[in-house]
């Protein structure tokens, strides 16, 4: 009797240790398909805030969706501009999205 409790208890340990492994697994990768997402918003993004002058204070950031989220502030002039070239890359709805929270500034007149 005491080695058929022993076996069910050993048993019981066996199917909780890969359930949690399972479960941890699956969180781990999906959190990695959320990461790599980023990578790729970011390859497509980087470019083209390289490329453009205008474009030098803003900076991306991974929201926990995996998205790529732009931070930073851009002149008003420069922002449609932006926006036209991510909505050719990612989509407009993606485009809107990033450019969301960019903080907008007004060029001084020139002098």
């Amino acid at each position: 009797m005491r080695h058929f409790i022993l076996l069910l208890v050993g048993l019981a340990l066996l199917a909780f240790g890969f359930s949690v492994g399972f479960l941890v697994g699956g969180l781990r990768a999906e959190r990695n398909a959320y990461h790599n997402r980023f990578m790729e918003e970011r390859a497509i993004i980087g470019p083209i805030l390289a490329n453009d002058p205008g474009f030098a204070g803003i900076s991306i950031d991974e929201e926990y969706t995996g998205h790529a989220h732009l931070s930073g502030a851009i002149d008003a002039a420069d922002y449609g501009r932006l926006q036209n070239a991510l909505s050719q890359a990612v989509g407009y709805t993606r485009a809107r999205d990033m450019v969301d929270s960019l903080e907008k500034r007004n060029k001084p007149p020139p002098r």
